[in-house]
C-alpha cells in the first residue's frame, strides 16, 4: 500500500512539473505573438513623418499621438519583451531539465501515447 501511495505522489508531482513547462511554454508563445505585433506596428511606421499624427491603444484605451513618439516606443516594448522571453527561455529549459532528472531519478517512464 505504501508503494502504491509512493507511486501516485510520484506521478502528480510530474504531472506539475509538466504543467509548469507546459504554462511557461505557453507564456513563450504569448509574448513571441506579442513581439510580431509589435514588430509589424514599428515597420509600418518606418519611414513615416515623424509628426504624423498615430493612433496606439493604451490599456485598451485608444490615444492620439505622433509616430515620432509611438514607433521608439514599440522598439522599446520590442527590446523588453525579447528579454523576458529570453529569461523564460531559460526557465523553461531548467523546468525541462528538472522534469527529466526527476524521472531518471524515479525511474518513471513516459509511454508514448496512442492515437
Amino acid at each position: 500500500e505504501d508503494t502504491r501511495e509512493r507511486d501516485q505522489q510520484l506521478i502528480q508531482q510530474l504531472q506539475r512539473m509538466r504543467g509548469d513547462v507546459s504554462a511557461v511554454s505557453e507564456r513563450i508563445q504569448s509574448i513571441e505573438n506579442e513581439m510580431e505585433e509589435h514588430a509589424m506596428a514599428a515597420e509600418a511606421l518606418e519611414g513615416l513623418d515623424e509628426a504624423r499624427p498615430c493612433h496606439r491603444a493604451v490599456g485598451g484605451v485608444l490615444t492620439e499621438q505622433t509616430v515620432g513618439e509611438v514607433r521608439p516606443s514599440l522598439l522599446k516594448e520590442l527590446e523588453m519583451l525579447g528579454k523576458a522571453r529570453d529569461q523564460l527561455s531559460e526557465k523553461l529549459q531548467g523546468a525541462e531539465r528538472d522534469m527529466l532528472a526527476f524521472q531518471e531519478k524515479n525511474k518513471i517512464r513516459v509511454l508514448p501515447q496512442r492515437e
